[in-house]
């Protein structure tokens, strides 16, 4: 999505998928957490006022996207999931307190 409204619906429905994309769909669910991480920080980048928020929120999401990849193995989509992360945490921690 491009506009906050797109953006808020995308992460609205990666949010209504993790309710089906349990443990027992474990790869669906790292990707899907995955991209409501990144859904997350480009809604910060639109939503100044909420920023904090919104990245925070990333950064949980991709922190379990990147156990889940870790756990399966998955090296490539843990490896992306980090970088995902890293970004997020980068931005987040450059916010005046």
């Amino acid at each position: 999505g491009a506009s906050p409204a797109e953006l808020s619906e995308s992460v609205a429905v990666f949010t209504r998928a993790l309710a089906w994309r349990t443990s027992e769909r474990e790869i669906a669910r790292g990707v899907t957490l995955h991209n409501l991480g990144i859904a997350l920080r480009r809604l910060s980048e639109l939503e100044p006022e909420r920023e904090p928020e919104h990245l925070a929120a990333s950064a949980g999401a991709l922190r379990e996207a990147v156990a889940i990849r870790g756990r399966l193995g998955l090296s490539e989509g843990r490896a992306l999931s980090q970088r995902h992360l890293a970004l997020s945490l980068e931005r987040l921690e450059a916010k005046p307190r």
